[in-house]
């Protein structure tokens, strides 16, 4: 905890999964046909935290230990809301939404589809107004919701898992799995709100139980790796993630306590939504110059122009901006 109670665990997760969101942008999807061994190694699977643990984040930063009324959520749904529209029609403007008209615009703008990345918006967008029955649930009732959601996503995924294995998809396919609260985003948002009630808890079993935590994070994290590169197996691989994602978290905690946050993890914590925002905008603007460079000299240009370019605009929106940058931008 830092002075003011600014946990510096949250400001190192934040980081990490922001740049983890941007090199994951520099390498090719798995479903790109040159898809390749560095896409893999080197923005592939161990990537795969990000979204997760921005979820798990904004469900315990959201917590409140008093009823959340309308007004606020109203605020906070505009926090996210307006920076996002702004960037969802510089996405339309640029050309890089592939809409043909007004209804493809409006559908997309509703969808958190201008740019695909953009699916972590709708999602939170679906969680913000639950913080109304959320912040009036007793600690009992909310443990019982979080299980009651985890089992929902388990067999949701293994229903997505056996038609996938009989040769069929969900309706809508990967677009609206992505987008689907039962996909284990809901269930990570509400494991934040829960970890916020709980952080003396937490706190000592991170010190009373590090050795055994640091394996446990092993494991996750090769399974994840076996998984991923190795094995293609009938275990729900949103499962895995979520493991995957928890030991990140953790190891991310360990790592940090007892250290000051510098200057650049700072920013890029601050400035995450931003970053998220307009950061795949550069790269696309790059990517035709570098289709045919190897992976990895591809990957790192394009990681450091989504990163460089978002971080400009950052804080050129702060200096033209002032405070308004916050609500404009996301910065």
């Amino acid at each position: 905890m830092r002075p003011g109670g600014r946990i510096g665990a949250i400001d190192v997760v934040k980081a990490a999964a922001i740049v983890a969101v941007v090199i994951t942008h520099a390498g090719r999807a798995p479903w790109d046909p040159r898809y390749g061994l560095a896409d893999a190694l080197l923005s592939g699977f161990w990537a795969q935290f990000h979204v997760p643990s921005f979820l798990l984040v904004s469900g315990l930063l959201y917590r409140r230990m008093h009823p959340i009324r309308l007004p606020e959520i109203g605020r906070r749904l505009a926090r996210v809301l307006v920076p996002y529209g702004i960037a969802s029609l510089v996405a339309q403007g640029l050309g890089l939404s592939g809409a043909h008209g007004i209804d493809d615009v409006l559908y997309q703008l509703a969808t958190g589809s201008s740019l695909g990345i953009y699916y972590y918006v709708f999602l939170l967008t679906l969680f913000i107004p639950a913080l109304w029955p959320l912040s009036r649930l007793g600690e009992r009732a909310l443990s019982w919701l979080l299980g009651v959601v985890f089992a929902a996503s388990f067999v949701f995924e293994l229903v997505v898992q056996w038609q996938a294995a009989r040769g069929g998809a969900q309706p809508g396919g990967l677009f609206w799995l992505m987008r689907n609260p039962l996909n284990y985003s809901f269930f990570m948002f509400v494991t934040g709100w829960w970890c916020a009630s709980h952080l003396p808890a937490l706190r000592r079993m991170l010190e009373e139980r590090r050795g055994w935590l640091l394996l446990a994070c092993l494991l996750a994290a090769t399974l994840d790796a076996y998984l991923s590169l190795v094995s293609h197996t009938w275990v729900p691989a949103g499962i895995v993630r979520v493991a995957y994602t928890l030991a990140v978290v953790v190891v991310l905690s360990l790592a940090s306590r007892g250290r000051e946050v510098g200057r650049v993890l700072r920013f890029l914590s601050e400035n995450t939504l931003s970053i998220y925002l307009y950061h795949h905008m550069f790269q696309l603007a790059l990517s035709p110059w570098l289709e045919c460079a190897p992976g990895g000299l591809r990957i790192p240009a394009l990681l450091a122009a989504g990163l460089a370019g978002s971080s400009a605009l950052c804080l050129l929106g702060r200096r033209l901006l002032g405070r308004r940058a916050r609500l404009l931008l996301g910065a």
